[in-house]
């Protein structure tokens, strides 16, 4: 399996876009009735990130390179990708 680590820069978004972006891409849970009900909301990133390492990092398949970039430019966030090849 080939991954793609994705590094991204949200610096020159002020709090409530970097807000809005990250439920938006990754997805958020909600809660409701006092923290009785939890709902988990799909971002629309979250069926092809494979895992998030860190606050800005994180890795999906290098098949779904191109729909990730598309949405991440959506937003004009600067992207740096690092293809990684593993060997079985």
């Amino acid at each position: 399996m080939d991954l793609t680590l994705v590094k991204y820069n949200t610096k020159h978004l002020n709090n409530k876009e970097k807000i809005n972006f990250s439920r938006e891409i990754f997805g958020y849970e909600d809660k409701s009735n006092n923290g009785q009900y939890t709902y988990k909301r799909k971002g629309k990133l979250s069926d092809y990130i494979y895992d998030k390492i860190g606050k800005s990092v994180f890795f999906i398949q290098t098949k779904d390179e191109n729909k990730v970039i598309k949405e991440l430019h959506k937003y004009k966030i600067p992207i740096h990708l690092i293809k990684l090849i593993l060997k079985k």
